[in-house]
């Protein structure tokens, strides 16, 4: 497993019960949180086992920006940082995205706070704007107004983060208003 160390076995003469899990083979931490643990097992015996607990990891520092959907939720320490699929939106009505400011693993580093300036790919619509990443995060009011599949994108002004882009958002149209007869 990615994060893990290789098996290792245990040599009585030499390790004396005590091994270190040096670079290339660290054990490393994706999820940031209080309750956090690492336990180790024997291979052949799963009753001969250590446990440490209440292991705290903090974010990284910040690397990425990450931009959310409604029916997306973040998941960090996984490949895509995020889980769900996207809801459809209306033309016209308007929508929250969350953008965050993560490290490499998708953790919310809530000690930066960066301006990004928030775009979307309808050709018609007002863009976002700008958006200051309060503790790391911030909630973006988004209105779309051409149906079709869009993308929000959400670029750091300092340079520093890595650009995001989301999934892509499907616009369904309004409900008709008005009739126009060409004739």
């Amino acid at each position: 497993t990615e994060g893990l160390p290789a098996d290792y076995t245990f040599d009585p003469t030499t390790d004396k019960g005590i091994h270190t899990f040096p670079p290339p083979d660290p054990v490393i931490f994706r999820r940031a949180g209080t309750d956090r643990y690492i336990k180790v097992e024997d291979k052949t015996d799963d009753t001969v086992y250590g446990l440490q607990t209440d292991i705290t990891v903090n974010p990284a520092d910040p690397k990425k920006l990450q931009v959310l959907l409604p029916g997306e939720a973040s998941s960090p320490g996984t490949a895509s940082g995020k889980l769900g699929i996207p809801s459809e939106q209306t033309a016209g009505i308007t929508f929250n995205v969350i953008v965050n400011a993560t490290d490499k693993y998708w953790n919310v580093n809530s000690s930066t706070e960066p301006t990004v300036k928030v775009t979307t790919s309808d050709p018609n619509d007002t863009d976002p704007g700008d958006y200051t990443l309060t503790g790391g995060s911030a909630t973006v009011s988004v209105t779309m107004v051409t149906g079709g599949e869009w993308e929000i994108k959400a670029v750091d002004y300092g340079l520093i983060l890595d650009t995001a882009t989301s999934s892509l958002v499907k616009i369904n149209p309004a409900s008709a208003t008005k009739l126009q007869i060409i004739v």
